[in-house]
């Protein structure tokens, strides 16, 4: 026997309900797929496809071959199979919602996992057909179980247009109450003209949304307050820059989606989303909040403080300057210039969330943010 405490054993011994802010389901693929043709047709499937024929696309190649074309290694075991129960469990909804008691949640909120990757298919409408199809699709196989869990929706935002459009399509027609916004979005660079072929994919930028961006999203972010969604964002990072390994896939995994949540962050931050719509919640999923701790460092002093201050209250390390020499700032609010020994996992999700949110809604005194640009 285990001397662990079960799940259920410790959710016992807790006063406050327990909720999976980022739980995942596993979009089974030979059902899913026919399930996506009977909703939006070939044009949804062609955008599904785009998605899963990456993959598949990278793990036929040979090493050499991803090294010519600088392609990287995909992973090939993303769904263990060796305890059936387990992935069973991710694969149908009904079977998930039977063992959230089993595995100690009051209530989740179910994201994409192969979906994850739907806003940011290139063709316009294989995306728009695909995300719309899916979040039907995944609607009607999650509707039963209401009372215990949520999907979020697929918000492809290519451009504000098209975003608004699925938002009030998924909220007043579907019903959905939770929203995965895109985000870093492949756009051309315009000074090196038309480029064809395998080169395409190198004459990019990303676009982080909240800053730089050729498009207005602030209807987007009203939209949202009409709503009364809270946009969230789970993109990515592989796949490019110094993600690009033909040979590790660990190596282009690990802090991807920090990185991508810290950039579209950032971007809200200093684009000056969160002062213009003061309002709006938003949320950064999978990666930790560690990186938000990184924010002080292009704002003033006082807020530096208040973030160091909000750390200490819930057990997570941050970044403070003083002298000019970086210290780690742990639980006991005690510095000092080596590593902090305080365990990450001794912060809540939900305190993290808690954190994030307080400061990018936390008032500044200097001029770090941008003034949109109608508005210069």
């Amino acid at each position: 026997m285990s001397a662990h405490l079960s799940a259920p054993q410790i959710k016992a011994r807790l006063d406050h309900p327990i909720i999976d802010a980022d739980g995942h389901w596993i979009e089974y693929g030979p059902v899913f797929t026919e399930e996506l043709r009977r909703v939006g047709g070939d044009d949804a499937v062609e955008g599904w496809n785009a998605v899963r024929n990456g993959t598949r696309s990278a793990l036929s190649m040979s090493f050499e071959e991803r090294r010519r074309r600088r392609i990287s290694q995909e992973a090939f075991w993303g769904h263990p199979s060796k305890n059936t129960k387990d992935l069973a469990t991710a694969l149908f909804p009904r079977l998930l919602a039977e063992r959230l008691d089993e595995i100690g949640l009051d209530f989740a909120i179910i994201y994409p996992t192969g979906g994850l990757r739907v806003p940011r298919v290139g063709a316009d409408k294989p995306r728009r057909t695909a995300a719309r199809a899916y979040n039907i699709v995944t609607a009607e196989y999650f509707r039963p179980f209401a009372d215990r869990m949520t999907p979020a929706a697929i918000i492809p935002m290519h451009t504000p247009e098209e975003a608004i459009e699925e938002l009030e399509f998924a909220v007043k027609q579907l019903g959905y109450k939770v929203a995965m916004l895109g985000s870093l979005m492949d756009r051309p660079v315009a000074a090196a003209g038309d480029v064809e072929g395998e080169a395409n994919r190198f004459a990019v930028w990303k676009d982080v949304i909240g800053l730089d961006s050729e498009y207005d999203y602030d209807p987007v972010w009203a939209k949202c307050l009409e709503l009364n969604i809270a946009p969230s964002f789970h993109s990515g990072a592989r796949r490019s820059g110094l993600r690009l390994s033909p040979s590790n896939f660990v190596y282009n995994h690990i802090g991807h989606f920090a990185a991508a949540n810290h950039a579209a962050c950032k971007a809200m931050f200093l684009g000056g989303v969160t002062r213009r719509f003061p309002g709006l919640n938003m949320a950064f999923l999978e990666g930790g909040a560690g990186w938000a701790c990184l924010f002080p460092e292009v704002s003033d002093r006082p807020q530096l403080d208040l973030v160091a201050r909000t750390s200490r209250k819930v057990g997570r390390r941050c970044s403070s300057t003083k002298s000019g020499r970086r210290r780690s700032v742990s639980s006991s609010g005690t510095g000092s210039s080596t590593r902090s020994t305080a365990r990450p996992a001794s912060m809540s999700p939900f305190r993290r969330v808690a954190m994030v949110r307080w400061y990018l809604r936390t008032p500044s005194t200097n001029q770090c943010w941008s003034r949109h640009p109608s508005s210069a």
